[in-house]
């Protein structure tokens, strides 16, 4: 049982956001985890700063964001392994902040599995049973059943020297949950794996805590992972969260500049917000061209904004004499500089007439515009999400992020 006088109908109504968080999160009394402004130094080095968090009863959230972005500290405060400095962590509802870890009830996945070398699979997994003086015969059958979930029958008594880099991670992930823990914290836990193998496990563990109703809380630094994985993705960068929603709107809509940046591939396009057309405000771009965009009703005329385009957005075709005819202002002509053959996938890297380089993923059907082509591409105003520059948050690792084809 956690102490503590607080609990989650305390934390009820949104507090201002303040610091770097992107908004104070609303809090439900159904929360499984909840993080108050929570910040965490070493030294000289802050490395959580202002954090809010809230994590569903049964969602799995990733904290996504590069080396050094405090996604890993983040994970270690909410297992009791690290204390912040400054703010409150809610288990079930009931005040953790101080609690060791051990009094938490939550299990965790280290990247380096953590197992014991010495013991055997069954021994590995028993091990937290056996620390809570569970009853033998409890031992045995919750084991037994975990080890079948994990489709690890046959392996009891193998040594983890004597396992493959998959089944490690199924060993460390079925200790992990053998005593039932009220959270599920996962730190990197796929990053030693192969592709192949990284792309089946993925799956493995969202079935697994869908059919268990298990919140997790799952840290990585892969975009791919956290896109197939999650409910909902926060992004870190400096130790801040700079957004967190849904993987859909998080994707289509980047709050920041950071954001579009590091969440896939984009063409990142600047320009100055203008005057309203058929529904969309219109952009001047720096190259002396215009583009209707989507997401700036309540940007100020003549801001600075970022334009973001997903590659998979725009087509691309031979050039013609003129604008394509019912496809919107969304155009460009240009010359192909490059294609780059991704299996099925086609990227052609254009640079068009005003200068900036555009980047076009299309499905590859055998045939197509040619190095050194001349193309016309276009995209949807509502595939042109703009980004407020001078009010967004900004990092320089925004556009360091983009691919050398959109640059």
């Amino acid at each position: 049982m956690l102490r503590g006088p607080s609990t989650a109908a305390d934390l009820i109504e949104p507090v201002p956001a303040t610091g770097c968080s992107p908004r104070a999160e609303r809090r439900d009394r159904g929360d499984a985890i909840v993080l108050d402004r929570v910040s965490r130094s070493y030294g000289a080095v802050a490395a959580v700063k202002d954090v809010s968090l809230s994590v569903g009863a049964s969602e799995f959230v990733t904290l996504l964001g590069p080396t050094g972005s405090g996604k890993t500290t983040v994970l270690l405060m909410i297992a009791g392994f690290a204390m912040p400095d400054r703010g409150r962590i809610l288990v079930g509802g009931e005040d953790a902040t101080g609690l060791p870890a051990h009094y938490r009830n939550i299990g965790f996945v280290f990247q380096s599995y953590a197992l014991f070398p010495h013991m055997t699979v069954r021994d590995n997994v028993a091990f937290p049973l056996r620390v809570r003086r569970r009853k033998a015969g409890e031992v045995r059958e919750r084991v037994r059943d975990i080890l079948g979930r994990l489709q690890l029958e046959g392996l009891e008594h193998r040594l983890p020297s004597e396992l493959s880099g998959g089944q490690q991670q199924r060993v460390a992930l079925a200790r992990a949950l053998v005593f039932e823990p009220s959270v599920l914290l996962m730190d990197e836990p796929l990053a030693a794996l192969d592709r192949q193998l990284r792309q089946r496990m993925q799956l493995e563990i969202k079935t697994l805590q869908r059919a268990l109703s298990i919140p997790v809380v799952y840290v990585t630094h892969d975009q791919e992972e956290a896109l197939v994985m999650s409910d909902r993705i926060a992004v870190m960068n400096h130790g801040c969260i700079e957004q967190v929603d849904p993987v859909q709107r998080l994707y289509d809509s980047p709050a920041t500049e950071f954001v579009a940046g590091f969440m896939g591939e984009a063409n990142l396009l600047r320009g100055r917000i203008g005057e309203r057309r058929d529904g969309h405000r219109m952009v001047a771009m720096n190259g002396g061209w215009s583009l209707a965009a989507s997401g700036a009703e309540h940007i100020t005329p003549g801001a600075d904004v970022l334009l973001v385009v997903r590659p998979e957005r725009v087509d691309v075709t031979a050039a013609g004499p003129r604008n394509l005819p019912g496809v919107g202002p969304n155009q460009a002509t240009g010359r192909v500089e490059e294609v780059i053959h991704a299996g099925d996938v086609l990227k052609y890297l254009v640079r068009v007439e005003s200068g900036e380089r555009v980047v076009a993923k299309v499905l590859n059907r055998g045939s197509g515009p040619s190095q050194g082509d001349a193309v016309r591409m276009w995209w949807s105003a509502d595939d042109t999400r703009a980004i407020d520059r001078s009010a967004a948050p900004k990092a320089a690792i925004a556009l360091d992020r983009q691919t050398e084809e959109t640059r």
